[in-house]
Order: structure tokens, then sequence, then C-alpha cells
């Protein structure tokens, strides 16, 4: 006797959903994407939206979770390929400080900007991030020669330039010219790193 079917199969991919939802989010922010716009972006039909996802505010956590999570992959691959410290603290850096849309600027810091004030889910994903980078940053400039505290510190000052190099890239900087204010940080880190010795 065949089994019985429990409910009727998914008709659509929800990688693929998120995905498209994650690149509305960032084309539009969260109070000004509608869920109409939502469903359309999507793919999928309101019943199927509310079974799987559950709201809006959740397919927006899971969106930011799923953008943060990739970028930090991105840097850590980018890190790994790289024959020296240094080298890979700058392929890190360009990362962190270009990976933007131009008139869209980054997700991550669009989407903290809107609703960390008030979401603490928003919050969490964002400390957890930026925890991430942190340790990441702070790594690389050990490797680099620096000392823990001096190592911890110029990880904070990084994760403001590259914070600031998005918002300047949003405001239609020229990417070469974002790209050559981060390699002027990483040439004074590595004075920096001259004095320690």
């Amino acid at each position: 006797m065949a089994a019985k079917s429990v409910g009727r199969p998914r008709s659509f991919d929800e990688d693929v959903a998120l995905r498209h939802a994650t690149a509305l989010f960032w084309e539009k922010g969260y109070a000004a994407t509608s869920l109409d716009d939502l469903l359309a972006a999507m793919g999928i039909a309101r019943s199927s939206f509310y079974s799987t996802f559950g709201s809006k505010q959740k397919v927006l956590w899971a969106a930011l979770a799923l953008y943060t999570d990739e970028l930090v992959g991105r840097m850590r691959a980018a890190a790994a390929a790289e024959p020296t410290p240094r080298r890979a603290l700058a392929a890190v850096l360009a990362i962190a400080g270009c990976s933007v849309r131009p008139s869209q600027g980054c997700l991550f810091v669009n989407i903290a900007t809107e609703l960390a004030p008030t979401d603490a889910e928003v919050r969490r994903i964002a400390q957890d991030y930026l925890g991430e980078v942190d340790r990441l940053f702070t790594s690389l400039l050990r490797g680099c020669g620096f000392a823990a505290r001096r190592a911890s510190s110029g990880s904070a000052a990084l994760m403001a330039l590259t914070t600031g190099a998005v918002t300047l890239r949003k405001a239609g900087a020229p990417e070469a010219r974002v790209r050559a204010m981060l390699d002027v940080a990483a040439r004074m880190l590595d004075r920096e790193t001259d004095r320690e010795e």
C-alpha cells in the first residue's frame, strides 16, 4: 500500500527565492519593500510565503544572515589564497571596503543603519558579523607582526575605515579611488609594524 502524501511538494527553490528577496531588500531597503513586492520578486504565492518563511521580517533576517555569512566566507577565502599575511590583509580590505553595488551600497550597512536601533535580531546578526570580521582583521594583523593590543585597536580602525569606504562608494566615489584609499591605509599599517619591531 502506497504511503499517504503529506501535503503538496514545494514548487519553488527556497534558496533562489531568498536570494531574490535579498536583492530586493538591497535595492529598496526594508520599509520601502512591500509584501507584494517581495512575493513578486520571490515568485511565490502568499500561502507558500507564509508557510515557508513566516513573515517579511523573518525573510529579512534570513537574507541578512545569508549576505553576511557569504561576505565573511569571501573574505576568508581571499585571505587563504594569498601567500603572506600582508597581502591577505590587503585582499580582505578590498572586499570589506568595496563589496557594494553602485548607488545601492552594502546590504549589511544599509539594513543595520535602518533597523539595528529597533530590531534585536538585526542587531544580533550585525554583532555576529562584526565579531567575525574583527577576529579576521585581528588575526591578520597579528600575522603581520602587531602585538595583541595594537592588533585589536588596529582591527577596530580598519572596521571603521571599511564601513566608511562602502558609504563613499554608495555616494558615488569611484572604486579606484576607494581602493587607493584602502591601499594607503595598508601602507600605513606597514609603518606601524616597523615601529612594533
